[in-house]
């Protein structure tokens, strides 16, 4: 379904790149580096014997450059990094306080259809985790502890950072929330994250 997605936010770029509201799109340096690995990653699906997995990773390396292109333009002023920062920490909270649900629960709270981990799993998860050890570990509607773990590891500076430089009181709360949600659900993945 991202892919959907994916091709609605290249329309809108492209709407505004032929309506004139936009001068042009901007293709930022890296992808030079970008599309030679591409060309190597081509070069193995002519050549390799593993063509289908070849030919998924160049298909999603595709979608990746379309998507880093749209952000690029998209993300040109402060406050529109802001913005995106926040739906990142929205989400953040809502995962955190999954998590934090689970773990006061000790079990998986049966959204399944949300995405949380089925309990097969996570009973799977709690056997292997740790040798010699039973342990719990939360993944909120994510589908591994690590994952969760590592949504979390990545988003949590987001917020420690715009805690420290945004100026109005309404941000300074809501990223205090994401961090004082996250932190506590962080813990319970027991990740290395």
């Amino acid at each position: 379904i991202s892919d959907v997605f994916l091709a609605i936010l290249l329309f809108y770029l492209l709407r505004d790149v032929f309506s004139g509201w936009r001068p042009g799109v901007k293709i930022p340096r890296p992808l030079f580096w970008w599309g030679c690995i591409f060309i190597l990653g081509a070069a193995a699906y002519i050549r390799g014997p593993y063509r289908d997995l070849t030919g998924h990773e160049l298909f999603r390396m595709v979608k990746m450059t379309v998507l880093f292109v749209v952000l690029v333009n998209e993300l040109s002023r402060q406050s529109r990094i802001v913005q995106a920062c926040a739906a990142f920490l929205l989400g953040a909270i809502v995962q955190s306080a999954g998590g934090i649900l689970e773990y006061v629960h000790g079990s998986p709270l049966g959204l399944y259809a949300l995405g949380e981990t089925s309990a097969e799993t996570t009973q799977i998860l709690s056997t292997n985790s740790v040798q010699g050890e039973k342990v719990w570990r939360v993944s909120a509607f994510m589908w591994h502890p690590n994952i969760f773990g590592a949504f979390l590891g990545a988003v949590l500076p987001m917020a420690l950072a715009l805690l420290l430089v945004r100026p109005f009181q309404f941000g300074r709360i809501y990223f205090l929330i994401a961090l004082l949600m996250g932190v506590p659900a962080l813990v319970p993945t027991q990740s290395r994250s």
